[in-house]
């Protein structure tokens, strides 16, 4: 008995250290763990940016007149005309092909109107647009020379136009035209933007 006691005062520290480290060793497998939780995410400013320069590298066009699917498209920045003729099906067998520059570069909310085949053309001022100029014309003001330089319209037209004006009076809104003999809605289609009542 004697022999252990003298052996426990002896190596005492030893037993204490020894001690210590199972307890540590106790505490550090068998501590549950504290739950992760997933940190929020920040919208990231990259993405943001992207999508507006994205928004920027687009414009939207409107075609009207002798086009098989006319309306508005959106087109990548720098497109050219042909490039729209071809996503709206292209110009159709009545169109004047011959007075239009299919090289052109399109701009954002830039009207193209595709002539008839017996259509004046007036052009815009510099000339080179290959786009019929947009200067509006007064449904009841012009006369025949005036309004023959609207697509669609020719001198049969133009004298309709004018005779509905003289026995009907003045044209109260732009679309009184379609009620013109002769002038239905695609034709009405193609005059939307460039004529003007007042």
């Amino acid at each position: 008995m004697d022999k252990w006691l003298d052996f426990g005062k002896k190596y005492w520290h030893l037993s204490l250290s020894a001690l210590l480290v199972i307890l540590f060793l106790f505490g550090l497998f068998f501590t549950p763990n504290e739950p992760e939780w997933p940190e929020a995410e920040e919208s990231s400013p990259i993405f943001e940016s992207e999508s507006r320069k994205e928004s920027l590298d687009q414009i939207v066009v409107d075609i009207k007149g002798e086009i098989r699917n006319p309306g508005i498209y959106t087109l990548p920045s720098g497109a050219r005309l042909y490039e729209l003729i071809q996503l709206a099906g292209g110009v159709t067998d009545e169109g004047n092909e011959e007075v239009m520059n299919f090289a052109q570069e399109l701009s954002d909310q830039q009207l193209v109107i595709v002539p008839h085949l017996d259509d004046p053309v007036v052009y815009a001022d510099n000339g080179a647009e290959g786009t019929l100029a947009q200067n509006q014309i007064d449904l009841n003001t012009a006369d025949s020379s005036q309004l023959q330089e609207l697509p669609g319209i020719g001198a049969k037209k133009a004298e309709a136009i004018i005779a509905y004006r003289e026995e009907k009076g003045f044209f109260k809104t732009v679309e009184e035209v379609k009620e013109v003999s002769g002038i239905g809605p695609k034709t009405y289609e193609a005059l939307e933007g460039l004529i003007k009542v007042r």
